[in-house]
């Protein structure tokens, strides 16, 4: 899974709920922490005189009042310790025999991208490197794609899978897709939830490639 769970729609609680049933049930799920995550945990730390970062008022004031309703409470210290625990403990990568997944992207300018890649970069960055890394296919999320882009991809050495769901008026996009990786199968399932406006009234698609 390559993040971003939370603020992308009407129930982030019941989402975070989910992953972490599934991985105490034993299931083989393997989550990152995205850009939205690594938002929450930095307001949540800045209210607590832990952290600060620009942005962390404007998720809180943009998106964070509908992550707090989904749990039923007030406040932002109000969300049990559990889900805190768990984002906070969420990788920013994972790497396999033969791919790396991050959320966004990497630094191939660096020896060992996967170690010494900046974790903003890891979450924020949206360059798209067509050759993958170190033989390794990249496997990434965070840069909206059309499904037609996302086809495109398949066979390169950086794989796009991001066809923005939580933006469904939006030409091509508004669907979650997922990668079989033996077979290079794509399954694409479109937005089944009821938006409200608020959501996404002032988000601004910057990084959307067609």
């Amino acid at each position: 899974m390559l993040g971003d769970y939370v603020d992308r729609g009407p129930d982030s609680c019941g989402v975070l709920t989910l992953i972490m049933e599934l991985l105490e049930g034993g299931f083989d799920v393997r989550p990152l922490r995205g850009n939205h995550e690594e938002m929450m945990l930095c307001s949540y730390k800045q209210a607590h005189g832990i952290d600060s970062d620009w942005w962390t008022d404007g998720w809180l004031s943009e998106w964070g009042i509908e992550v707090v309703k989904s749990f039923g409470v007030k406040e932002l210290r109000d969300i049990p310790n559990r889900f805190w625990k768990f984002l906070d403990g969420l990788p920013l990568t994972k790497e396999t025999d033969d791919f790396i997944f991050v959320h966004a992207s990497l630094d191939i300018t660096k020896s060992n991208p996967v170690c010494d890649t900046e974790p903003n970069t890891m979450l924020w960055d949206n360059s798209w490197h067509s050759g993958g890394v170190n033989g390794k296919t990249i496997v990434s999320g965070h840069v909206v794609c059309t499904l037609s882009k996302i086809k495109s991809t398949i066979d390169t050495g950086h794989i796009l899978l991001d066809n923005g769901c939580c933006m469904p008026y939006e030409n091509e996009l508004g669907s979650l897709v997922m990668l079989n990786l033996d077979t290079k199968e794509l399954l694409v399932q479109p937005l089944i939830d009821n938006l409200t406006n608020s959501l996404y009234d002032s988000y601004i698609i910057s990084n959307k490639i067609t």
